[in-house]
């Protein structure tokens, strides 16, 4: 997968880099797991929202997935307890995050002050 992808798996130092160094351009952190069933519903809608400006009102949002059973330090350090765990970063720091499934219309809505 090329460096420029929006969709990206992790390892903790590319996570710190891009997600707590990062810039101003928001990022929806995805902790989820293979064998989750709530992750595989959400995982494609969260692509999509990510990949069609219309869907965020014109705002570019990168999105980012981390396997928690790959990543069990980085799920514990940001207190991932239950999957999937959806955190949006902008300038380095953690502004939002929910627990388990959401329509994309509540999707929409979650991303629409970030």
């Amino acid at each position: 997968m090329s460096m420029l992808s929006t969709s990206r798996r992790l390892p903790a130092l590319a996570f710190k880099h891009r997600v707590e160094e990062g810039g101003s351009k928001p990022v929806i952190v995805d902790f989820y797991a293979d064998w989750c069933g709530p992750c595989r519903m959400l995982s494609p809608l969260l692509e999509k929202l990510t990949t069609d400006v219309k869907l965020t009102g014109g705002k570019e949002i990168d999105l980012m997935t981390v396997n928690t059973d790959d990543q069990n330090a980085l799920a514990m350090e940001w207190k991932v307890a239950a999957l999937p765990t959806i955190i949006v970063f902008k300038d380095g720091k953690a502004v939002k995050r929910f627990v388990g499934f959401m329509p994309m219309p509540q999707l929409q809505k979650f991303v629409e002050d970030v």
